[in-house]
C-alpha cells in the first residue's frame, strides 16, 4: 500500500494551482485582462485530475471563483452604466 504523502504531484496540478492563486487577485484588479488565467487553470486542473492529482481540484475551484468574480464585476459595471444613462436621459 502506497502512502499518499509520498506520492509525487504532477506538473499539471502545480501549474493549475499557481494559475488559480494568481488569477484571483488579477480578477479583482485587472479584471478583463485576466480571463486567460482562470481558463488555463481549469484546463490544467482537468488534466491533473486525469492523473489523480488532488491539486487539480483546487485549481479548478480557484479558476471558477476567478471567472465568477469577473462576471459579477462586469454585471455591476453594465448595470451601473444603464442606471446612469437612464438617469441622464430622464432629465
Amino acid at each position: 500500500m502506497q502512502n499518499e504523502f509520498n506520492r509525487q504531484q504532477s506538473p499539471y496540478g502545480v501549474t493549475c494551482l499557481i494559475l488559480g492563486i494568481i488569477s484571483i487577485p488579477l480578477a479583482i484588479f485587472l479584471n478583463i485582462f485576466s480571463i486567460p488565467l482562470p481558463i488555463l487553470s481549469i484546463i490544467f486542473g482537468y488534466l491533473a485530475r486525469k492523473q489523480n492529482d488532488n491539486l487539480g481540484l483546487a485549481g479548478i475551484i480557484l479558476g471558477i471563483i476567478a471567472i465568477v468574480i469577473i462576471i459579477v464585476f462586469w454585471m455591476f459595471v453594465i448595470m451601473s452604466y444603464l442606471f446612469v444613462s437612464h438617469m441622464i436621459s430622464s432629465y
